[in-house]
């Protein structure tokens, strides 16, 4: 089972850390209190402010994927490597 953490805001709150705080919230309680021990997000390649995100909370490219006909980045995160 993968879990997925997603982020979508409106534009108006674009640029403000929301996306960021909120995600890292949900990686902490996916990780540490639900105990999983990988999550994901899947980004498409041009979205690049999500795909900054998703890096800014510690999340690495782990591979491509064609999900509803289009591309798609998967990131991940895993517990082993993730540090408080």
């Amino acid at each position: 089972m993968e879990v997925e953490i997603g982020y979508h805001i409106h534009r108006k709150f674009w640029s403000k850390g929301y996306s960021s705080e909120a995600a890292v919230a949900c990686k902490e309680y996916g990780l540490h209190v639900l105990g999983l021990n990988k999550l994901i997000s899947i980004i498409d390649p041009k979205n690049i402010p999500s795909r900054r995100v998703a890096e800014k909370i510690g999340f690495n490219v782990e591979k491509e994927v064609y999900i509803f006909n289009k591309d798609h980045v998967t990131y991940s995160c895993y517990k082993k490597d993730y540090r408080r």
